[in-house]
């Protein structure tokens, strides 16, 4: 007999946001070409200063992060764009706006069943910002960068289904879903930077999540 594991659902992303924006569903110019994206893929930190579209920044999280194919009927198991161990998908998807055409800037969480972004802080600084670094980036690549992707993870579901290989199953999940986005973002034709310089403590109080979930 095995055990009945929460699979995750619609649910879980209603936490009665206050404010939700809804995101663009049409495609916008993108390079198709993998081996085009993975030969000009490259770490930037220097950015141009064109703000983003709202356009833009859907196609990159429903190309990337979304539900391959959206069935409002089904609340559960709905396959995602990427692998993830038992289809828990335990990893979240935070985007820290800051230059983004048709969105107040502020921290949002990504609610691919909905297709759009949930308002999670309003009140973030480049100060707050620096510390959620460590101090490692330069202020400059903090400030002129259009958006930021934070991945998150609800570790306690896979742990509870893998034990101790729960925390490998999490992290090639964050793995497959970080490629996808690094791919996807070149293909529009984007400077991207990945960075683990992230300060665990003050991403609690920056994402407003817990490490014990």
């Amino acid at each position: 007999h095995m055990a009945h594991y929460h699979q995750e659902s619609n649910g879980d992303y209603d936490g009665g946001a206050v404010v939700s924006v809804p995101l663009a569903s049409a495609d916008v110019s993108f390079n198709d070409s993998l081996s085009s994206a993975i030969f000009s893929r490259k770490s930037a930190r220097e950015f141009s200063g064109q703000d983003t579209s709202v356009e833009a920044l859907s196609f990159v999280l429903r190309l990337a992060a979304g539900i391959k194919s959206p069935n409002p009927s089904r609340a559960k198991r709905q396959t995602r764009l990427y692998p993830s161990g038992g289809a828990m998908y335990t990893v979240r998807l935070y985007v820290d706006v800051r230059r983004v055409i048709g969105i107040s800037p502020g921290l949002y969480l990504f609610n691919p069943y909905n297709n759009c972004l949930d308002l999670i802080n309003d009140r973030i600084s480049n100060d707050d910002r620096m510390r959620l670094h460590n101090g490692a980036q330069p202020l400059e690549t903090i400030a002129t960068s259009n958006f930021e992707l934070l991945l998150s993870t609800k570790p306690s579901l896979a742990l509870r289904k893998y034990g101790e290989h729960g925390w490998k199953v999490i992290l090639m999940e964050m793995g497959h879903l970080a490629q996808n986005l690094w791919l996807v973002g070149v293909g529009c034709g984007y400077s991207m930077y990945p960075c683990t310089s992230l300060n665990i403590a003050e991403s609690e109080k920056f994402l407003r999540t817990s490490a014990k979930g």
